[in-house]
């Protein structure tokens, strides 16, 4: 029997969270320095590093962890992948104003059990429907 340590869907959402995290931290940097330096208003400044989070996102999801080659449908992907991140921003946002607001769980936890739902809503819509590949790759 196959260890599913070992398995290629497991070792995607190791890579997949790789990205997800260094794309947490490329969100918050360029907002810092949007707001802290560049004076930009923080709403802006949250707009613009969330979009360049998800283009970076998507970028080492489509070549890295999923490993989709070519510019083939480039433009489809990237709207699919687009897609998918604002109904995980609403999923997010929703549940964690469900677990918070109306249930008064404590906002942190809400939070971790939130981004837990989001990372496997994220990894599944990704790679059955963005990246998904035909028989033979693209």
């Amino acid at each position: 029997m196959q260890n599913p340590l070992d398995s290629v869907h497991f070792r995607q959402l190791i890579k997949f969270s790789i990205v997800g995290a260094a794309n947490t931290i490329i969100d918050f940097s360029v907002y810092f320095v949007l707001t802290r330096y560049a004076q930009t208003p923080f709403l802006l400044a949250s707009t613009i590093s969330w979009l360049l989070a998800v283009t970076s996102s998507f970028t080492f999801n489509k070549f890295w962890t999923f490993r989709v080659r070519g510019m083939q449908g480039i433009r489809t992907q990237y709207v699919k992948f687009f897609l998918v991140s604002v109904v995980s921003l609403a999923v997010s946002l929703f549940t964690l104003w469900l677990l918070v607001a109306q249930f008064g769980i404590h906002d942190l936890l809400a939070k971790i059990v939130t981004i837990g739902i989001v990372v496997f809503w994220n990894f599944f819509m990704n790679k059955f429907w963005t990246f998904k590949r035909r028989h033979d790759g693209y």
